[in-house]
């Protein structure tokens, strides 16, 4: 039974959406970013899902975590997602005294996908890393990162900013605020689990042509461009 299962693991095909409308649930996507995750040579932490909420609604874990690293300005967060969610994971985790993981994938509006690797994109980059032939064409990095939690609420500390950033006439009040819950309540966009862990996104930061990870707030708040 167990090499049955594990054969199943290794043979499993990995297809990401095209358009918004998968009816899996979050759960489901994240058990099969785990194993994705684990294909690709990295190991994951042991995964436990809660069926109770663990973020108070009023918000204060994002100001106790802002001020512990000493960030002054999270409106910096835009257009960096990996960078800043690969940065706040160990943080968040001591703020909110449990498990949050970093996560990569596909983020969609109710039409549109604003960013869509596939998963070969992703196993390629976690090996050599985003190189100029990704950026080609693109003002930006095509894949998206925030943090999930084991009760399945994801915390997405960019993606206000970055839309203050691209339309500061609409959202422009908005720049520096995170937003978290689940994955169908979330400011009308939808998140597809893909990859998972620090390790892995450790993996692409290192291996890129562009800094995409963080040692410091200095460097965090630093946006870097690459001339292609």
């Amino acid at each position: 039974m167990i090499n049955r299962l594990m054969n199943f693991f290794r043979l499993e095909k990995f297809h990401a959406p095209t358009q918004p409308s998968w009816d899996a649930p979050y759960k489901e996507l994240f058990e099969k970013a785990i194993r994705f995750t684990e294909k690709c040579g990295f190991a994951t932490r042991r995964f436990k899902w809660l069926d109770r909420e663990l973020i108070n609604p009023d918000g204060e874990f994002s100001l106790i975590t802002l001020r512990n690293l000493g960030i002054t300005d999270p409106s910096a967060s835009a257009v960096q997602c990996l960078k800043w969610a690969h940065y706040l994971q160990p943080e968040l985790e001591r703020t909110l005294d449990t498990p949050v993981w970093l996560t990569i994938g596909q983020l969609w509006t109710e039409k549109t996908a604003l960013f869509n690797p596939s998963y070969d994109d992703l196993q390629r980059w976690t090996q050599n890393g985003i190189q100029h032939v990704d950026l080609v064409g693109r003002s930006g990095v095509n894949l998206h990162a925030w943090l999930t939690l084991e009760s399945g609420e994801i915390i997405e500390p960019t993606l206000l900013s970055s839309l203050a950033k691209v339309n500061p006439g609409v959202y422009g009040k908005y720049a520096g605020a995170w937003v978290w819950g689940r994955e169908r309540a979330l400011n009308n966009h939808r998140y597809y689990p893909m990859l998972v862990g620090q390790e892995a996104g450790s993996a692409i930061g290192d291996r890129s042509i562009i800094p995409l990870l963080a040692r410091n707030v200095q460097e965090l708040e630093q946006l870097q461009m690459v001339v292609i």
